[in-house]
């Protein structure tokens, strides 16, 4: 009988070890050029006159990271303020002459 709780006691403190990933880039793998590009199509569109005819009237979303960028916050512990660096990202979204950029930090609570 004691045997087995020292194993459920032992599982129960190596748990936590095993469920949580070492490094943020196991969830979130980004590099500076990681590029995606998403396609769609709308049937119901109306079709655009600067494709060929017959091409199909599809629309591209190109995501790319297109720096890395350190973010860093001020934390207070006590009465001690501290600052915490994140590995940052700017990713650079473009759809045809659109072109959007977004900041995305990997912090401890999430991205």
């Amino acid at each position: 009988m004691l045997r087995w709780l020292l194993v459920v006691l032992l599982l129960v403190w190596a748990a936590p070890a095993f469920g949580q990933p070492t490094e943020w880039r196991v969830y979130y793998p980004l590099q500076v050029k990681h590029r995606w590009t998403y396609v769609s199509s709308d049937p119901k569109a109306a079709p655009d006159p600067k494709q060929k005819k017959g091409a199909d009237a599809n629309r591209q979303l190109v995501i790319e990271v297109e720096r890395a960028e350190e973010f860093k916050r001020k934390v207070k512990k006590g009465e001690k303020e501290t600052e915490e660096k994140f590995a940052g990202f700017i990713l650079k979204m473009t759809s045809g002459d659109k072109v959007k950029r977004d900041h995305v930090v990997v912090i401890d609570e999430g991205v």
